[in-house]
């Protein structure tokens, strides 16, 4: 587990609603949230070798939810606030969306370069393309093995880093890549 982990979820989670906001003067709603933090952590799984802010994913209908903001205690980070919306759907039953507000600068040194090179990538992605939450939840069912694995197993299970390696454990090191080498440290770090 990294540390500073809060601190990254606080500051990467405020800068994901702050650059929302500034370019498309609205807050960003939860369920897209999610996904674009889901695709963070599985590309710099991929390209890296491990997670950027380390999620522990479920693979629900509409893709990826980190555990940790869904169910946690979310008044344990200073730089994010949530704001619900109530409204009738077309049946009349009450619903609400969940948004996320940026209450504070954010800090990204708390991430590699790289790391936040692929956050960027995602937002201008979705922010140019206007990508709503359902949108983004069918790229992270087309693009997140691990996703596909967990919910083929059990809808609403928990997600595997290591299912985004196909193979690994029957690799030597030699038919490994550097990201699948750097997996199994991080891996083993994360187990000991």
């Amino acid at each position: 587990m990294k540390a500073y982990r809060k601190e990254i979820i606080d500051n990467v989670v405020s800068y994901i609603a702050s650059s929302y906001y500034s370019a498309k003067e609205r807050y960003i709603t939860q369920t897209l949230l999610f996904k674009v933090l889901a695709l963070l952590d599985f590309r710099a799984l991929k390209q890296n070798g491990r997670p950027c802010v380390e999620f522990t994913y479920t693979a629900r209908d509409l893709g990826p939810v980190p555990e940790e903001l869904y169910k946690g205690d979310l008044s344990l980070y200073e730089s994010f606030k949530t704001k619900d919306k109530k409204y009738k759907d077309k049946n009349g039953s009450v619903r609400a969306t969940r948004y996320y507000v940026s209450v504070k600068e954010p800090d990204l040194d708390y991430i590699a370069p790289s790391e936040k090179k692929i956050l960027d990538d995602i937002l201008s992605n979705v922010i140019k393309k206007n990508i709503s939450g359902k949108q983004a939840a069918e790229i992270t069912h087309e693009e997140i093995l691990a996703w596909k694995i967990a919910y083929n197993r059990k809808p609403n299970s928990k997600m595997n880093y290591a299912d985004e390696f196909i193979g690994l454990d029957s690799k030597s090191e030699a038919e490994m890549t550097i990201p699948e080498l750097n997996f199994i440290k991080y891996r083993d770090f994360a187990n000991a």
